[in-house]
């Protein structure tokens, strides 16, 4: 469904099997100041069933706490008829992730279907995690991307293999720039321990 100039702030969501929050071709919409809490916690899968997922344009997930969230935590999926195009992720705190799922994923494996993320900012989130090998940033698209000022801690991962940020290029050949475009990565602290 299509919404126009939503904001969505300072409600609790605990325990939701779904998604708790979704906007789907949403314009001008904002989840702020959310706590959300074992998101997932009885249906988990271990992949991407985030508990803020959002598309459309001029989207803001700001501020939130996600606290145990089994399947990640947000997640801007564009689809081919609702592009995701605008959008602000900006000081959302991590806390304790349930399972090895990617915190923040943007785009799918699938641009050439899906579209493209596009003017796109991650900034200032926080991440603290600690036993789960997942990295908790993961960009599969982005074109006009700006990637900065993001804490994350990994603590006991496990294996040396982890990323912190990756940035996959989904749908790119070499030398190609259709999907994944102009992105910066700036002033990021990332610590990734394989144990301890």
């Amino acid at each position: 469904s299509a919404y126009q100039f939503v904001a969505l702030r300072d409600c609790y969501f605990i325990s939701t099997q779904q998604y708790a929050i979704q906007c789907a071709n949403g314009r001008g919409f904002r989840a702020q100041a959310n706590w959300l809490q074992s998101h997932r916690s009885s249906v988990a899968t271990g992949s991407q069933v985030a508990a803020i997922t959002v598309n459309g344009r001029h989207l803001e997930v700001l501020d939130n706490t996600f606290v145990t969230c089994y399947d990640g935590a947000v997640q801007v999926k564009p689809a081919s008829a609702t592009p995701a195009q605008s959008v602000t992720i900006r000081g959302n705190k991590v806390q304790s992730p349930g399972n090895a799922v990617p915190d923040f994923t943007i785009g799918t494996a699938d641009p050439a279907t899906d579209g493209s993320v596009d003017d796109l900012v991650v900034a200032n989130n926080q991440v603290h995690k600690d036993g789960i090998a997942a990295a908790c940033l993961d960009v599969f698209t982005a074109r006009r991307a700006s990637l900065t000022g993001n804490v994350f801690h990994m603590l006991s991962v496990g294996t040396a293999n982890t990323p912190v940020i990756e940035l996959e290029g989904a749908g790119e050949g070499a030398g190609t720039a259709t999907y994944t475009d102009e992105v910066t990565v700036a002033q990021n602290v990332g610590q990734a321990a394989v144990s301890g």
